[in-house]
């Protein structure tokens, strides 16, 4: 058979991705393996139509695509995102119906399951025949068991194929909406905390009109305090490029205005709202430029403290892995999520209504630094990248080892002297059965006696010092 691979890296030949389509091939020599690097040729692919096409034509003449990428922030990068918008954009979409399709792809499994739910949707919408998917860890070719289930993915893939049995399709079509939200133009702005740095970020093209009259309807809510900010409009030069150049000092190869908008701009911000429009499966390709080149962080929560929110327009409900990725990213980040609205309900009254509380919310946490505790992606992020950072990542990380140094994020269990005494003098003690026995009777109480302690002491004064809510 051929296989088309569609390589998503940046990176182009130099993609760790690529190697394992490689290990692929060659272990599979009676098939033959076609490489089309669709994100280092974005530029190329969307300006010129004659390569654009040639592209495709010989993508469309194999039997299997295999989209073999990297993720960069919970999805695809942005210039794999982008390619995937031509073909929708220039109706290229009829070439690859009724391919099979395979999705590969390398990671610290960092909400990898959100970019091959993103990755299976967008297969289903171009009505290819989808097979199977492959979730590998960066240097997971280099272990056995890696390698044979990676064989037994590439079986299952030609199999499938072969025997014209791919899996049901998951997401069904989104549909096209014509609802036009006309706003109330009686709009009283809301008493602004003092000091408070609020700015808005949009992707407008001008053609989204829902888009731009809510981001006008939350300025005003903040009575003109709000900067608001064109994402087309910052000097970004281009896509993340993975050179990881930026691991070290934390400051980002290109040269453009980037960098010196996050770091006198967006980071000063107390709130920080995003707004965009559904573009296939998810935000823009543009603004997912905009957060993939915010890697120039790296693995540290630059944004702690701070207040997101999120302004849609477009079927939000139908995709929930976008919903999962915007609290994600923003919970990781050290943010607090303080909403999302979008122009789903088609009722204007209802927007404005949903404006008005998320702008509310946006005030009244910033003012009295109302953080919700991190829930299980959040959680599960910051042990991830604290176990990466110590341990492989680390020589080539050293920015954000020296940010977690300082910051106490190296929090192993293990450090913990109570429970490393325990678990050395106590654990065998329950080994003895009656000790056991005496334990399990008393387990109950044990559990919320230090709590029962805490509450007493907090009778006394508690209700003194509850903090303001500002309307």
């Amino acid at each position: 058979m051929k296989i088309a691979v569609l390589n998503g890296s940046p990176k182009g030949a130099q993609s760790v991705t690529l190697r394992y389509a490689k290990f692929l091939e060659n272990n599979f020599p009676d098939h033959s393996f076609n490489y089309f690097n669709v994100a280092q040729d974005i530029s190329r692919l969307e300006k010129d139509a004659a390569f654009f096409d040639k592209t495709l034509g010989a993508i469309a003449s194999g039997d299997i695509v295999l989209w073999a990428f990297p993720l960069y922030v919970c999805l695809p990068s942005s210039q794999q995102k982008r390619f995937i918008e031509l073909l929708f954009e220039r109706g290229a979409a009829k070439f690859l119906a009724g391919k099979f399709a395979a999705v590969l792809t390398t990671s610290l499994h960092y909400f990898d399951h959100t970019a091959h739910q993103y990755m299976r949707a967008i297969c289903d919408d171009l009505n290819m025949k989808f097979t199977d998917y492959f979730s590998a860890e960066m240097y997971g070719l280099l272990q056995e068991t890696e390698r044979k289930n990676l064989l037994l993915f590439a079986g299952n893939v030609l199999a499938k194929a072969r025997n014209n049995a791919p899996e049901p399709k998951q997401y069904s079509p989104l549909q096209s909406r014509t609802f036009n939200y006309a706003p109330d133009k009686n709009i009283v702005p809301l008493n602004a905390p003092n000091g408070k740095k609020i700015i808005i970020l949009h992707d407008s093209d001008g053609q989204d009109g829902n888009l731009l009259k809510m981001v006008f309807v939350m300025e005003k809510h903040f009575g003109g305090l709000a900067e608001t900010v064109n994402i087309h409009e910052i000097d970004i030069k281009g896509g993340c490029l993975g050179c990881i150049k930026c691991a070290h000092r934390n400051i980002c190869v290109y040269q453009d205005g980037y960098m010196n908008f996050c770091e006198t701009r967006l980071m000063p911000s107390d709130v920080i709202i995003m707004a965009g429009k559904i573009k296939d499966r998810a935000l823009s390709a543009k603004w997912k430029m905009f957060i993939d080149r915010s890697f120039y962080n790296t693995h540290r929560p630059v944004f702690a403290n701070k207040q997101f929110a999120y302004i849609i327009s477009g079927p939000l409900e139908k995709i929930p892995f976008q919903r999962e990725i915007m609290e994600g990213h923003t919970t990781c980040g050290g943010a607090n999520l303080a909403g999302i609205v979008t122009d789903e309900s088609a009722d204007s009254k209802i927007i404005d209504q949903e404006l008005r509380t998320l702008a509310e919310n946006c005030l009244n946490f910033s003012e009295t630094n109302y953080m919700r505790p991190a829930m299980f992606a959040g959680a599960c992020a910051r042990k991830l990248f604290r176990d990466a950072v110590w341990g492989e990542l680390r020589c080539v990380f050293t920015g954000d080892h020296k940010f977690y140094k300082k910051h106490g994020m190296y929090d192993f269990p293990q450090y913990k002297l109570k429970n490393w005494l325990s678990n050395i003098f106590l654990a065998p003690l329950l080994n003895i059965p009656f000790i056991r026995k005496q334990f399990e009777s008393r387990m109950k109480t044990g559990m919320t006696a230090p709590l029962d302690k805490f509450l007493s002491k907090n009778k006394k004064t508690a209700g003194r010092s509850m903090p303001s809510r500002r309307r």
